[in-house]
């Protein structure tokens, strides 16, 4: 009886860790890594309602950005997030797939080709404005 106590306690104990890993994911599964070569060229553009306005951010600020982007950890949220509310819009020159929606204030990020629910940055809860920094 104790046995199975104990078997059954460890076992919600790995269906209560795989449900946490679930709701966690690496922002390249999200993206291709098309999107993180150096070759790849970013549109970046602010949106504003439902105007959408090309930004003039250098390569090398792209580049910086990519960096900081790559390796992040995104926690998914349950909250499903209108893109024309979004802050800026990223969207690879190379793979219109690959596209970015960025909530500053929320500290969202969202992927449209995937759905409307947001994602947050585990661990550094600073990126989102870092990159902010960086378009303006």
């Amino acid at each position: 009886m104790k046995k199975n106590f104990i078997l059954g306690f460890f076992l919600c104990l790995i269906v209560l860790a795989s449900i946490q890993l679930s709701k966690s994911t690496l922002i390249e599964n999200a993206l291709t890594d098309e999107f993180f070569s150096s070759d790849t060229i970013l549109r970046i553009e602010e949106i504003n309602k439902t105007n959408f306005t090309e930004t003039n951010t250098s390569l090398e600020k792209q580049q910086e950005m990519k960096e900081l982007l790559k390796g992040q950890k995104l926690s998914i949220l349950e909250k499903s997030f209108d893109p024309l509310k979004a802050e800026y819009r990223i969207v690879s020159t190379s793979n219109p797939n690959d596209q970015i929606y960025i909530f500053v204030e929320e500290n969202v990020i969202v992927f449209p080709h995937k759905s409307s629910r947001g994602y947050s940055i585990k661990n550094n809860h600073e990126l989102i404005r870092e990159v902010d920094f960086l378009l303006k």
